[in-house]
Order: structure tokens, then C-alpha cells, then sequence
């Protein structure tokens, strides 16, 4: 009854709207999606200007023409019948149906009767996201998928449409600039870590990731701004609530190693030099070794593997650095005396000899302990990591 009653207010309208085109400046049609109380439906909007012949007739005149509604409301559930999804996205194809070939019909009947002075505005239900993400899921995405997210998802796909369109046109500059960086896509994502494509798209809008969009009137796939992408969910992880806050710290890593390898050497770099910083071994410290050898640090490193390395020399009997080097990992380490102490005991003591300091560092050495080093590239570079 809604498509036969949405029938008879359209004809009844271009009837009007014909029989007095002479008064008509401008004729309009346009439909949105609303809900009131509980009743979603289309509301559709008829609406004429008048021109300036139109002012110039009696009053009693004006109030004669135009005696037709300018909206009419086709009704896709109500609030008895909510739970009915799959009915009202049946309705909303036969509203694009119905309204399609009614606005196909006004045009030309506009074009052939009214003066050609007169403007025709009329809304196509081609690009509407509500109708066409309502026939992908009937005939692609509900028949092999069942579950009762699928209606909610298309829902939040219908609201998100218009922003994600908005946005890839927003990126276009930066796209045609960085191409390179829009190695990623939602789909990807979505199959390799299981985030929801919607939580995805919400993350790109919140944060105005500049994107690439494939498809038109459904969005198909985008592709991602990949360095941008890391900077969101670095931030996406601090926030006090975050669903996906797991699955958000294993896909920085893979992005990292996957596209942005140069990025993460530097992040990489920069973590292991704070973290040798802070380092309980430093150049010039004195070493005592699983095998009691005292030594004296020259360098410390961290190598490829992650593990650290120190280079050393041997302590002569006169506490005189020797020549000769080697590098060693820490598990030949047992105790440490910093450079201060040493230095101390050089400036306070006669008798330079390594048996002498051998005593003297009984009670000034520290067990050698630490924490190992481990990259974490969901830190950004300006945040050190003080082991």
C-alpha cells in the first residue's frame, strides 16, 4: 500500500506541478531517512518555488494553487516491529524501486511540459548508501553469514559511508604525493588480525587517516595511510578505553615490519641508546667475572639478536689496561665496580696492585643484574624506557 499511496502523491504533484507551471521558478524532490518515536520511514519532500508571476495574481488565486501535500512518509518499520530487520531492509528496496522509476518519470514529464526557464532539482537514489549496502547484504553478505551483528553492521556501514567518501577526497593531495605510504587496507586488517571493519573505518574517522576509497556506492575496500595509521593507534593504546587494545599492539609491529622498516631501525636505534643510558655497565666500570678475572669496560652494545655485548680489556697487576680486547655476553658477568669507585680507590691508595683492589672491592661491588632488552614499537621515540 506505502509504494501504491507513494505513487499517487507523486502523480498528483506533477499533475499540479504542470498545471500551473507558469507560476513555477523551481520544482524539487529529495527523501531522507528519519526516525520518530520508535517509526523509522522515508520522509519524501515535493517542494515548488514560485516565480515572480506568481505575485502578481490576487490573493484568493494564490491560496487556490498548490493544494497538494509537499511530504509523504513511506514507512520502513515501526516500533512494534523493530526486532523485523530483515523486513525493513526488504522495504527500503522497494522504496529505491518505487522511487527510482517515480523520479525517473517526473524528470521526464518536467522536461517535456514545463518552460524551459524552470529549474528541476531532483535527488537520484543511485548513490543512496542506505539501499545499497541493504541489496550487498541480501545477496552476498547475509546468506553465508549468520549472525546478529550482520544488521548492525550494515547500519554502521550506511552511517559511515558518507564520512569515509569525504575524507579519501580529503586525501587526495597526499595520496597523489605519497602513494607509497597506502600499503595497507581494511580487509587486510580485518583477515589478519580480526578487527571488525567498522572499528577500523571508526579509527581512520577519528582520526582523519588519509585514505583511498574503492568502490562507489558501497565501499569496497580502502587502502590506509600506513605511517599515519601507526601514529593513531599509538595513541588508540593510552586511551582509557580500548576494545581492540591487543590485537592494536600486535598490528604496529607488523606494520613496522612489513612497510615501515626505516622507521623502525630509527625507533629501534634510538630505545637502545636510552636504554644504554641507563645501563648498570658503563665505559671505564671495573668487572669481575664468572672466572674472577677483573676487568675494565670499553664498550657496551647491543647487537641484532637483541642481546647485550661488552668489550673489555684485562687488568694488569698494576691495574694498567692491557692491549688486547674481547667482547663477551653478560652471562660472564658477576659483579660491577663503577668508574667512580675505582677512580676513588687510584687517587686514595699507594700501592697500585690488583690484589690490593681485589680486597678493596669487596665491599663496594654490586651483583650484576639486569633487565633485558626488548624493542617495543608502540612506544614513540620521545618516550624512554629507564631500566
Amino acid at each position: 500500500m506505502s509504494s501504491l499511496k507513494l505513487a499517487e502523491f507523486f502523480f498528483s504533484r506533477i499533475k499540479e506541478t504542470i498545471d500551473y507551471k507558469q507560476y513555477i521558478g523551481e520544482v524539487s524532490i529529495d527523501f531522507e531517512h528519519d526516525e520518530t518515536y520508535g517509526n523509522d520511514y522515508i520522509r519524501v519532500s515535493y517542494m515548488v518555488l514560485v516565480n515572480e508571476r506568481f505575485e502578481s495574481i490576487n490573493s484568493n488565486e494564490k491560496l487556490s494553487l498548490f493544494q497538494q501535500a509537499p511530504t509523504y512518509s513511506f514507512s520502513l518499520s515501526t516500533n512494534q516491529g523493530r526486532s523485523l530487520k530483515k523486513d525493513k531492509m526488504l522495504r527500503i528496496l522497494e522504496f529505491r524501486h518505487i522511487y527510482e522509476s517515480l523520479a525517473s518519470y517526473a524528470i521526464l514529464q518536467f522536461e517535456t511540459y514545463l518552460d524551459a526557464a524552470t529549474a528541476i532539482k531532483v535527488r537520484g537514489i543511485d548513490m543512496w548508501p542506505e539501499a545499497n549496502y541493504v541489496e550487498k547484504y541480501l545477496s552476498s553478505v547475509l546468506p553465508t553469514v549468520n549472525r546478529r551483528g550482520a544488521y548492525f553492521d550494515l547500519e554502521r556501514n550506511v552511517s559511515q559511508w558518507s564520512g569515509l567518501h569525504q575524507l579519501a577526497a580529503a586525501s587526495r593531495k597526499i595520496y597523489t604525493k605519497e602513494k607509497e605510504q597506502f600499503s595497507i587496507t581494511d580487509i587486510e586488517i580485518n583477515r589478519l588480525f580480526s578487527i571488525e571493519l567498522n572499528s577500523i573505518h571508526n579509527l581512520v574517522l577519528g582520526y582523519a587517516i588519509p585514505i583511498k576509497v574503492k568502490g562507489t556506492q558501497t565501499i569496497d575496500e580502502i587502502r590506509i595511510h600506513t605511517s599515519k595509521l601507526v601514529a593513531a593507534l599509538k595513541k588508540e593504546i593510552n586511551a582509557e578505553y580500548n576494545y581492540n587494545l591487543e590485537k592494536h599492539k600486535r598490528l604496529i609491529p607488523y606494520l613496522y615490519n612489513s612497510f615501515l622498516m626505516a622507521e623502525k631501525i630509527q625507533i629501534i636505534n634510538y630505545q637502545q641508546s636510552a636504554y644504554l643510558k641507563h645501563f648498570i655497565i658503563q665505559e671505564g666500570d671495573i668487572l669481575q667475572l664468572k672466572d674472577n678475572r677483573i676487568v675494565v669496560v670499553n664498550t657496551v652494545s647491543i647487537d641484532l639478536e637483541n642481546e647485550i655485548n661488552v668489550e673489555y680489556a684485562i687488568l694488569k697487576t698494576d691495574l694498567q689496561a692491557g692491549e688486547r680486547t674481547r667482547v663477551i655476553g653478560t652471562r660472564d658477568i658477576l659483579f660491577v665496580l663503577k668508574k667512580s669507585f675505582f677512580q676513588e680507590f687510584i687517587a686514595q691508595t699507594l700501592v697500585k696492585h690488583l690484589s690490593i683492589l681485589y680486597k678493596w672491592m669487596l665491599k663496594r661491588k654490586m651483583k650484576f643484574s639486569f633487565m633485558p632488552f626488548t624493542p617495543d614499537l608502540t612506544k614513540d621515540m620521545d618516550v624512554s624506557d629507564k631500566k
